[in-house]
């Protein structure tokens, strides 16, 4: 059984621990790790890494045989719960924060612009990144030239009707927010000036400085790290295209 029968989204903050157990780069955990900072003062977390070299060992001991996995762990019972898959950890974790909306219409805004902002980085990782090297070239000009420009419309659109206050759902922090920044970073760090910046795109401007400078988020952002993860990215992504990471440090 991958859950016992009973979890709850109750936030206990002193008697619970969360480890986002992941490589040393961003990818995948990078939004569950920015989640963790929007729990507030007090969350206790810390990242629980793996290696290429000890990955075929510890990929036996993960529920489904991937990661990222989020392991929280009640400090009074010594008891763990383990969510694999990232989009489960994310919504379970915005779940337990409040970052989902409070009723219908709140819940459905957030979840368009979340499933967007999965839209277009699934279609970075799959077709610019996952692919073969005589494709990468035209993939990712396809990307920046029609899937970028289009979805950067879309929420233009939406935030700009919603006052330009930083968020897709009224004056409030919700996981598309916050997925959305975490997103921007890959593609602030290709060259897609044309398209995002702040006169291009004012809305997504103020979103990513909105949830970049939360305090917590940004303290983390700035921490040692952080920096490792950002180096790791860097590397990974900057031998199979033109990329600069440093590049989406535009408010931290």
């Amino acid at each position: 059984m991958i859950l016992p029968k009973e979890i709850s989204y109750e936030v206990k903050k002193e008697s619970t621990k969360f480890q986002v157990f992941y490589f040393s780069f961003h990818g995948l955990g990078a939004c569950p790790r920015a989640l963790l900072c929007f729990g507030g003062e007090g969350i206790q977390w810390e990242n629980k890494l793996t290696t290429m070299e000890k990955w075929p060992q510890d990929k036996t001991t993960t529920p489904t045989g991937y990661v990222p996995v989020l392991i929280e762990t009640d400090l009074k019972t010594n008891t763990t719960i383990e969510i694999p898959e990232s989009l489960a950890m994310e919504r379970y974790l915005a779940a337990k924060f409040g970052l989902l909306g409070d009723n219908a219409r709140e819940q459905t805004l957030n979840d368009i612009f979340y499933a967007q902002a999965v839209m277009l980085n699934t279609k970075f990782v799959d077709k610019v990144f996952w692919t073969f090297e005589e494709v990468r070239v035209k993939s990712l000009n396809q990307l920046l030239e029609s899937t970028l420009p289009d979805w950067v419309k879309l929420c233009e659109k939406h935030l700009m009707e919603n006052g330009n206050t930083g968020h897709f759902v009224d004056n409030k922090f919700t996981l598309a927010d916050i997925k959305t920044a975490v997103v921007l970073d890959t593609f602030l760090g290709l060259d897609s000036e044309k398209v995002l910046g702040p006169i291009s795109s004012p809305g997504l401007w103020k979103l990513k400085e909105t949830v970049d400078t939360h305090p917590v988020y940004a303290a983390w952002r700035k921490s040692e790290e952080y920096k490792i993860f950002d180096s790791e990215t860097q590397a990974s992504v900057g031998t199979l295209m033109s990329f600069n990471l440093s590049k989406s440090h535009i408010f931290t």
